[in-house]
Order: structure tokens, then C-alpha cells, then sequence
């Protein structure tokens, strides 16, 4: 008798991306990373204000400023804790902290070498981009092993800085907008920087844990 030919095995399926247990997956990495990091800013000026209004001494900075990235951290973690075998919470919050310190022990040497002669708009940018270094490389960190090599992801970070600070000296000469309201504006134009990283390593399979992602 004459064989049937079977039909064709069907094309194999895309398997989702695993989400933690508990964490419903999220269909809008980019909409929650920019709006965790313009939180993210305004708590933190606002913290820095409440900080300010108790006249604490400023050597107390070594103490305020990594309380004010665990502040800022905490709000960040709301979208970092949607992503598919995300770093745990308190290494998240170590290095936000740890960033922010090394932040403020840079800023009056760097403050220092710039002087006064230079633009503002110069000076604002090497400060936004030294800031931004130092932030991105802390939060690489503990994110290597979803944004691969490190000068992508710290080289947006630190571009994302420079141009928050940008914004937030324009805004605050050009316009009446509240401290706070330029902040959370300030950190949205910083979540936009790293959000496509974000979507576009979301949008595949996860890298395996102790695996950094493919280039």
C-alpha cells in the first residue's frame, strides 16, 4: 500500500520569558522604568528638602545622601522587581546607596576643578556625565546579567544624567514649576536614556542567572 506522507511538525513556539513567582509579567517595561525613575527623582528632592528644612550640618552628607538613593532605590525597584529573574532587593538598594555616596565624596573635588570659569552649560554637563558614570556603574552592578557590557548601559546612564541636568537648570530659570515638579521631569528625561536598553533586553528570552546576555 502506498505510505501517507505525514504533515509537517509545526514551527516551534516562542517560549514567554519566566517571570518571578508572585510577579504577574509586565507588558510595559518602558512605561514603568521612566515612570520608577521620575518618582524616583521627586522623592528624593523631596527628601533632601525635608533633610534641608531640619538645618542638618552639611558633614552630615556621608549619611543623607545614600539614604537618599535607599529613597530613590526603593521607588526604582518597583519596576526592576517586574523583570524576569531580577537582582534581589537589598543588592539593588546597596548599590543605589553605595552610588550616591560615591556621588557626594566626588562632588566637591569635582566642583573644585571646574572652578568658576567655565560655562554653566559645560559645567553642568561634565557634572551630569561624572554623576551619571558613577550611578550606572553601580547600577551595572547588580544588572550585568540583563544589559550586557558595561559602557552601554553606563555610557546611557551617564548621557541620561548629563541632559536631567540640563533640564532641570533650564526649567527652573525659564519657567515657575515647584522644585519637585522639575525633579520628577528631571527623571523622566533620565529613564528615557536607559529605557530602550531595558525594553530591548526584556523583549527576549532572559539570560541564564551567572550568564551575561548576548551581544
Amino acid at each position: 500500500p502506498t505510505s501517507v506522507p505525514l504533515p509537517p511538525a509545526p514551527a516551534p513556539t516562542r517560549v514567554p520569558p519566566s517571570v518571578a513567582p508572585g510577579v504577574e509579567p509586565d507588558r510595559e517595561p518602558l512605561r514603568w522604568w521612566i515612570g520608577a525613575n521620575a518618582a524616583a527623582e521627586g522623592l528624593s528632592t523631596a527628601f533632601y528638602a525635608v533633610i534641608r528644612s531640619l538645618q542638618f550640618d552639611n558633614d552630615a552628607g556621608w549619611m543623607v545622601t545614600p539614604a537618599a538613593g535607599l529613597v530613590g532605590g526603593a521607588v526604582l525597584w518597583r519596576a526592576v522587581r517586574r523583570w524576569p529573574n531580577r537582582p534581589g532587593p537589598i543588592a539593588w538598594l546597596v548599590v543605589m546607596a553605595a552610588g550616591e555616596l560615591v556621588i557626594w565624596i566626588v562632588a566637591s573635588p569635582l566642583a573644585r576643578a571646574l572652578g568658576n570659569e567655565l560655562p554653566t552649560v559645560v559645567t553642568l554637563t561634565i557634572r551630569g556625565l561624572v554623576f551619571g558614570a558613577v550611578l550606572g556603574a553601580a547600577q551595572w552592578v547588580v544588572l550585568r546579567r540583563w544589559v550586557g557590557r558595561p559602557r552601554v548601559w553606563i555610557g546611557a546612564t551617564a548621557v541620561g544624567v548629563a541632559v536631567s541636568q540640563l533640564v532641570f537648570a533650564v526649567l527652573k530659570i525659564q519657567t515657575s514649576f515647584d522644585t519637585i515638579v522639575v525633579a520628577v521631569i528631571r527623571g523622566a528625561v533620565l529613564g528615557l536614556a536607559t529605557a530602550w536598553l531595558v525594553r530591548k533586553h526584556l523583549a527576549g528570552i532572559p539570560a541564564q542567572p551567572g550568564v551575561a546576555s548576548p551581544r
